[in-house]
């Protein structure tokens, strides 16, 4: 191999290592030199350079919103040029691909939002959200769907099985603005559907029965299993007041009486002194003054006040505990799913 051909190969491999990461770049910076031309008003080379940017198939692929910004700069070129036909395809483009899209009027003149605006009104089409992940017990509760429609029309937006049987109509009516449809799990029929893998179909119409286009939403139906509410433990002792009075009280007066008696008394009944009657007289009033004593401090007796406290307690714990049960067989009697919602995607005519 000749010095020459070894040099012009080594060149030519130099231009593809070049050239491949300007190629992955090439829709990006198209994009930001026809909005450029957009601005400087070469709308004519605006249109040119965005329409190879819409058609580019090049990667990486332009996100969504710059396909969006593309779009709407190549309707707006092509509307500044009197290209009308160009423009409203281009303006149907992208109200398809995002019916909620709107111009910014700061940046495009009444010329272009004109036209926008008269194809949104012809091009009936919807977009519609929903979170991710979402928890429906069947009958009780409902989740949401939120549908904006491009312009006032006719839908039908319905749960329908991967085969296309209807599982329940949610809404079936004129739209004119944004609307929540929602839906408690059951079918037409009230039955609650197995688990699995169905869709959201919101259809456009013209008229009844006539369908331009839908809508259509992945969605999965997971099972939850049931979790039970715990019953409340009865209230601990530790919360409850004593119901009688103690015998503590009574038992700190009588206890030193009788010491003090016996002490006085057993002296006494053993000695034949004179001063042995004394004593025993003495320790027995003692004795007997403590005795009285303990009587009169009612040990045992009821405490009311504690008696309607702990009551209190135990009727509450009670009533907690029997809504739980009563919780758990509501619970038992219905179904709890986990849906998970995937990414819509249009479908033209039935």
């Amino acid at each position: 191999m000749t010095r020459r051909i070894r040099v012009s190969l080594w060149a030519v491999l130099g231009l593809l290592l070049v050239a491949g990461p300007a190629a992955a770049q090439a829709p990006a910076a198209l994009l930001r030199e026809g909005v450029a031309a957009y601005e400087n008003l070469e709308f004519a080379l605006a249109a040119r350079i965005l329409r190879r940017v819409v058609a580019s198939e090049a990667e990486p692929a332009l996100s969504e919103a710059e396909l969006e910004r593309a779009l709407v700069y190549l309707g707006a070129s092509e509307v500044l040029l009197d290209e009308q036909n160009e423009a409203v395809r281009t303006f149907r483009m992208l109200v398809l691909a995002n019916p909620r899209y709107r111009p910014d009027q700061l940046v495009f003149p009444p010329r272009v939002t004109r036209v926008f605006n008269d194809v949104l009104q012809t091009t009936k089409a919807v977009a519609v959200e929903a979170p991710p992940r979402m928890v429906l017990v069947t009958r009780t509760e409902r989740i949401g769907f939120r549908i904006f429609p491009t312009s006032e029309h006719r839908i039908r937006a319905s749960v329908v099985t991967n085969e296309g049987a209807t599982v329940r109509v949610l809404y079936d009516g004129v739209i004119e603005g944004p609307r929540t449809v929602t839906w408690n799990g059951l079918d037409g029929q009230g039955r609650i559907p197995p688990p699995g893998n169905y869709r959201l179909a919101v259809e456009s119409m013209v008229t009844q029965g006539n369908t331009l286009r839908s809508l259509q939403m992945p969605i999965t139906l997971e099972a939850a299993p049931f979790t039970p509410v715990d019953v409340p433990p009865p209230p601990p002792e530790s919360l409850l007041k004593p119901e009688k009075r103690s015998a503590a009280p009574g038992l700190s007066i009588l206890i030193p009486s009788v010491v003090v008696g016996a002490a006085l008394l057993v002296p006494a009944l053993g000695s034949d002194s004179g001063s042995s009657g004394a004593r025993i007289v003495v320790g027995g009033a003692v004795t007997l003054g403590g005795i009285v004593g303990f009587m009169l401090m009612k040990p045992g007796a009821p405490l009311p006040d504690n008696v309607a406290y702990n009551d209190s307690v135990r009727t509450d714990w009670d009533r907690q505990a029997r809504e739980a049960e009563r919780e758990n067989q509501r619970r038992q009697g219905v179904t709890r799913f986990i849906v998970y919602t995937g990414s819509p995607y249009r479908v033209e005519g039935r």
